[in-house]
C-alpha cells in the first residue's frame, strides 16, 4: 500500500456538524402585473404588448373577441420594458433599471402564442453604465438608443446569434433623442434637446454597421409618431405637421394644420390622420401630404395615446385610461371601433386595498378599477364623471371604510365612492383640496397629508359618504406619509416646509389633531411611516439618503433614535415602508428590502428583491405583499420561509425530461459553491463547464460559468494549453432540498428547466432514505484532480446508498472537451468504478432531445483516496485513451464533512 494510505479509513478523524434544511423568511415574487407601455408589435393576428416588466400576447383573430392567450408571469425581465422589435420569429425586448444597468432579451416565437426566452444580447463597453431607451429594427441590424452610450447597433444573424449591441453614434451628437421610430427602411429618432425645443434627427445608415446624423430639426415642444411602413410621420405640437422621413439626409416639413382647440393628440395610419379631443375623434385626409383636408368625425372616446400599432385587421391604440381600442379601417376615413379592452392591471398602478378577497386597485391616471383576486384582469372601473377621460389625474392612495373607498388625488382633492357590490363601484361625495399625497382613516374621519405649496395635514368628516366635509387643517412642513395607532398620528415629513423627520399627532379628538412631539435632524426628507405598536416601534424611511430609521416611541412625547439601517453606500432614495410582524418591507430606488427587525438595535437585512423600476409604494395584507414601482407596475410578493442551500444540497441533479445532462452541485465550507454541468454543443459532442457561486436567499448564483479547451488526454496533456473562456451564468433556485429550477445564459441562449436532485450523499442529505450507509469514506467527497493535468479532474459524492457517483471531467484525443459517468463500490480501500458511461448524440440546450442521447462503455476507473492525497487508476478500450494513473490532491471539501489524519 502506497505511504499515503498506510491510515486505514477507519481511523480518519470525522469533523461533522449537524445537518438540518435551514430556513428564513424571504420575498418570494408572485406576479407582476401592470406598468408603461411601448410600441406593440404584431405577428399576423397576434399582438405582442409590454407592460412593465411584463410581455403579453393578444389574440385578434376575431377582432370584436380578443383574447388574453399569454404573459411571461414566471420570467418577467429584470427592469422595465423600453423597447420591442420584432424579425421574422425572433423578438427583440429592450429593458433598464434605474440603477444604470440595461438588457436586450431575445424570445423565440417560433411557437407565436407562448413566447420562450432564447438569449441575452451582450451590451458592449458599459464602463459608465448603459440606459436603454429605445430599440427599432432596419434590415439585419438592431439599433439601441443609449442614454449613456448614444446609438448602438448590432448585426442579426439568421441564426439568431445576433453580435454584441456595440458604440455607433456617441450621445452628444444628438441631446435629448429618447424614442427611435422604424418604418422599416428609415431610422429616426425624437425627444426634448434643449428645452423647450423638441428635437427631430433623421440616421443616414448608408453603412448599416456604421450609422451617422443625416439631418437635425429643432420643432415647437411636442411629440412625434411613426406607424405603419410609410415615409410620413406626425408631429403633434401647438398645430399638426406631416413629416417627410423619405431621404434620410432631409427631414422635410409637409402639410401643417390647426384641428380643434381642445385637440391634444394623434396618430397617422395610412394617409388619415386620426385627431384625438377626448371625447371624439376626428379625420384629416392625408391623400395630399401637402395640403391635409378635415373628413369626417366618429364618436371614439380615447384618453390621449400612449401607443399605436397598424395590423391586418386594422388599427390598435392603447390610450391614457388604458383601453385597448381595436379599429376597424375598412372605410379610412370612417373607422369604426371593433372592440375595446382594458390593459391588464393598467399602465400606473399606484395603490390597492381589498372589499373582501377583492383587489380595489388605484390607477395613477383614472382612479378605481375592480380586479380579478389572482390575475388582476379588471373587471369593472369607477367612471370619473368630473372628468372621464383622466387627463392630468394623479390618483395617490386608497383606504376602506368598510363598503365605502376613500382615495386621494394630488390633482383634485378627497372622492370616496361605494364598493359593496364590486361589479359595480359607484362614486359618491368628493372634497376639492388639491396636492394631496396620503391618507390614513380612523372611524368616521379621514386624515390626508399634503405635500406641495405648503404642508397641512387636512382632517375630513367621512361620516356621511356623500357629503364629505373638511373641518380642520393643520400646517406641517411637507406630509409624505401617515399611520394611526389608537390616539396617535404618526407623520412622515420632509422638510421643504419647515423640519423634516417623524411628527407625533395627538387625535384623540379627531377634529382637533395638535402636534405632542417632533424627531428632527435625523432625516430632512421622510417619505414613509409604519408602527409597530405592541413593541412601541417607530419605522421611518429616509428618502434623502436610503436609511431605514428605528425609533422608540415608547414615550411619544420622547421619541428617540434607536438605530438605522442602510440600504447602500451609494446614493439611493427610500420611498416607503411596511411591517409585516417583526420584519420591515423597505421601498427604495434599488428595489424591496426585507429587514429583520427581532432585535430592533441591530437590523438585518434578509432579502432585496430588486423591481422593474423605483419602488413608490409598498403594502401588506396579511402575508401579500405588493410594491408598486412607478413605470414598471406592481408586483406582489408572499413572505415565506425558503430553503437556504447548504450542506444537503451537495449532490447531483438532473431535469427528468431531459435525461443524459445534468450538474453536480458542492456546497463548499467557506460558504461558496462550485459548480459542473455537464452537456452538449451544438455539434452534439460533449460539453463541460464549471463556475464558483454565492448563495443569496433560496438561490445559488453563478455569474461566470467558463468551458475549456486546448486540452487533451493521455501523457501528451499540458496545463498550459488549457484555455478558460467564460460561457455564460447559472442561478440555481431551490423550492426545498430535492427540487428547484436551474436557470442558465450562455451560447445565445436562455432557459429555465427543471431541477430534480438525483443523488443522496451520505452523512449530510437533508433526509437519508431508511436503511443509509453511514462510514467514513463520506469525507472523500469532494473534487480530486492531478496538479500535473490542471484543466481536468473528477467530482466524487459518496451517497447514502453505500456506492460512489463520479463524474470525470477531461478531453478526448482531439481535444474536444469529454465527460463520463459512473457508479462505484467499495473494494477493500479502495473504490471501483467498473464501467464508466460516455455520451454522445445531443445538442445544447433548446434542441436538446433525451431520446437522442447514445450511451455507451468508456472503461474501468480505480481510486484510492485519502484525506487529501490519493491515486487514480484507469483502463480504457477506446483508440485515444487507453489506460494509465494520476497522482490525485483534494480540490474542494463539502461543507458538513471533513477529515485529518491523527
Amino acid at each position: 500500500m502506497p505511504p499515503l494510505f498506510r491510515f486505514a479509513l477507519g481511523a480518519l478523524i470525522v469533523l461533522l456538524v449537524s445537518v438540518q434544511l435551514r430556513a428564513e423568511p424571504r420575498l418570494q415574487p408572485v406576479i407582476d402585473a401592470g406598468g408603461a407601455v411601448v410600441e406593440p408589435v404584431a405577428l399576423g393576428n397576434l399582438v405582442y404588448i409590454a407592460s412593465g416588466a411584463q410581455l403579453q400576447v393578444h389574440d385578434y383573430s376575431d377582432p370584436a373577441e380578443p383574447k388574453l392567450s399569454y404573459r411571461t408571469v414566471r420570467q418577467p425581465t429584470p427592469g422595465r420594458i423600453v423597447g420591442i422589435a420584432r424579425r421574422d420569429h425572433r423578438l427583440f425586448v429592450a429593458w433598464n433599471t434605474v440603477q444604470t444597468t440595461s438588457g436586450v432579451w431575445i424570445y423565440d416565437i417560433s411557437e407565436p402564442t407562448r413566447p420562450a426566452k432564447a438569449g441575452e444580447l451582450e451590451i458592449s463597453d458599459t464602463r459608465f453604465g448603459a440606459i436603454l431607451q429605445s430599440i427599432a429594427i432596419v434590415g439585419d441590424y438592431l439599433y439601441a438608443l443609449d442614454a449613456e452610450a448614444g446609438l448602438r447597433v448590432a448585426h442579426i444573424t439568421d441564426d439568431g446569434a445576433p453580435s454584441s449591441l456595440d458604440r455607433a453614434v456617441a450621445a452628444d451628437s444628438f441631446p435629448g433623442i429618447a424614442m427611435l421610430h422604424s418604418n422599416g427602411t428609415h431610422l429616426i429618432g425624437s425627444g426634448f434637446g434643449f428645452l423647450p425645443q423638441f428635437s427631430l434627427v433623421s440616421f443616414d445608415l448608408t453603412q448599416p454597421e456604421r450609422p451617422s446624423v443625416g439631418d437635425a430639426r429643432s420643432t415647437d415642444p411636442g411629440q412625434f409618431r411613426l406607424v405603419g411602413d410609410g415615409n410620413l410621420g406626425l408631429l403633434i405640437a401647438e398645430s399638426y405637421t406631416l413629416i417627410d422621413i423619405s431621404d434620410p439626409l432631409k427631414i422635410v416639413e409637409r402639410g401643417r394644420f390647426a384641428p380643434a382647440p381642445d385637440a391634444f393628440d394623434g396618430v397617422l395610419i395610412g394617409s388619415v390622420v386620426h385627431v384625438i379631443d377626448g371625447s371624439s375623434m376626428s379625420f384629416w385626409d392625408a391623400t395630399d401630404p401637402d395640403h391635409p383636408v378635415p373628413a369626417t368625425t366618429g364618436a371614439i372616446p380615447l384618453a390621449g395615446l400612449q401607443a399605436a400599432l397598424v395590423t391586418g385587421f386594422g388599427a390598435l391604440l392603447i390610450d391614457r385610461a388604458d383601453q385597448i381600442v381595436a379599429l376597424d379601417l375598412g372605410i379610412p376615413l370612417a373607422p369604426v371601433v371593433a372592440s375595446t379592452t382594458a390593459l391588464l392591471a393598467g399602465t400606473n398602478p399606484s395603490d390597492i386595498g381589498f372589499f373582501a378577497e377583492t383587489p380595489l386597485m388605484l390607477h395613477q391616471s383614472r382612479g378605481l378599477g375592480v380586479h380579478a383576486p389572482t390575475t388582476y384582469a379588471e373587471t369593472a372601473r369607477l367612471p370619473d364623471s368630473s372628468n372621464p377621460i383622466g387627463i392630468g389625474q394623479s390618483f395617490e392612495r386608497i383606504e376602506l371604510r368598510d363598503e365605502v373607498a376613500v382615495m386621494i388625488n394630488w390633482s383634485e382633492g378627497i372622492s370616496l365612492a361605494d364598493v359593496s357590490d364590486p361589479s359595480r363601484p359607484l362614486a359618491r361625495g368628493r372634497v376639492q383640496f388639491p396636492f394631496l399625497a396620503t391618507l390614513a382613516l380612523k372611524g368616521d374621519y379621514a386624515f390626508a397629508g399634503k405635500v406641495t405649496n405648503g404642508g397641512e395635514l387636512a382632517v375630513f368628516d367621512i361620516a356621511d359618504p356623500g357629503n364629505p366635509q373638511l373641518i380642520n387643517r393643520v400646517a406641517t412642513s411637507q406630509t409624505f406619509d401617515l399611520a394611526i395607532r389608537g390616539d396617535l398620528l404618526y407623520s412622515a415629513e420632509g422638510s421643504s416646509g419647515g423640519e423634516g423627520g417623524l411628527w407625533i399627532f395627538d387625535v384623540s379628538n379627531p377634529g382637533q389633531p395638535f402636534v405632542l412631539a417632533k424627531l428632527t435632524g435625523i432625516c430632512d426628507d421622510a417619505r414613509g411611516i409604519d408602527v409597530d405598536a405592541e413593541r412601541a416601534l417607530a419605522m421611518l424611511a429616509c428618502g434623502s439618503d436610503g436609511r431605514l430609521l428605528i425609533i422608540d416611541v415608547s414615550n411619544p412625547t420622547q421619541p428617540q433614535l434607536l438605530s438605522d439601517y442602510a440600504s447602500s453606500p451609494d446614493f439611493n432614495i427610500a420611498s416607503s415602508v411596511r411591517l409585516s410582524g417583526s420584519y420591515a418591507l423597505f421601498g427604495h430606488d434599488l428595489g424591496l428590502d426585507l429587514v429583520d427587525l427581532r432585535n430592533p438595535r441591530t437590523p438585518v437585512r434578509l432579502d432585496r428583491q430588486t423591481t422593474p423600476f423605483f419602488v413608490t409604494n409598498v403594502r401588506v395584507f396579511g402575508e401579500r405583499i405588493f410594491s408598486f414601482n412607478a413605470l414598471g407596475g406592481m408586483r406582489e410578493f408572499r413572505l415565506t420561509e425558503l430553503p437556504i442551500p447548504g450542506a444537503g444540497h451537495s449532490a447531483a441533479w438532473f431535469d427528468p425530461a431531459r435525461d443524459g445532462e445534468g450538474w453536480t452541485l458542492e456546497m463548499l465550507a467557506d460558504g461558496s459553491a462550485l459548480l459542473y454541468w455537464f452537456t452538449y454543443d451544438e455539434l452534439q459532442r460533449q460539453r463541460w463547464l464549471i463556475g464558483i457561486g454565492e448563495v443569496h436567499g433560496n438561490r445559488v448564483e453563478f455569474p461566470q460559468m467558463q468551458v475549456t479547451s486546448g486540452g487533451k488526454f493521455g501523457p501528451g496533456f499540458n496545463p498550459h494549453d488549457v484555455v478558460r473562456t467564460p460561457a455564460g451564468s447559472v442561478t440555481l433556485v431551490f423550492d426545498d432540498c430535492s427540487s428547484g429550477a436551474f436557470a442558465y445564459s450562455a451560447f445565445g441562449q436562455a432557459q429555465v428547466i427543471e431541477s430534480t436532485k438525483l443523488s443522496r450523499t451520505m452523512r449530510i442529505d437533508c433526509d437519508p432514505p431508511t436503511g443509509s450507509v453511514d462510514d467514513a469514506r463520506a469525507l472523500q467527497s469532494g473534487s480530486w484532480f492531478d496538479p500535473a493535468f490542471d484543466g481536468q479532474g473528477f467530482s466524487l459524492q459518496w451517497m447514502a446508498s453505500g456506492e460512489a457517483l463520479l463524474v470525470w471531467y477531461t478531453y478526448d484525443a482531439d481535444g474536444n472537451q469529454f465527460w463520463m459517468i459512473g457508479v462505484g463500490q467499495s473494494d477493500g480501500d479502495a473504490v471501483v468504478f467498473p464501467s464508466l458511461t460516455a455520451t454522445r448524440g445531443a445538442r445544447f440546450g433548446r434542441g436538446f432531445d433525451a431520446t437522442a442521447v447514445e450511451r455507451f462503455d468508456w472503461g474501468v476507473l480505480r481510486l484510492q483516496l485519502g484525506c487529501d492525497d490519493g491515486l487514480a487508476e484507469f483502463d480504457s478500450p477506446l483508440a485515444g485513451f487507453g489506460s494509465g494513473e494520476f497522482a490525485l490532491k483534494r480540490l474542494s471539501s463539502l461543507t458538513g464533512l471533513g477529515c485529518s489524519l491523527p
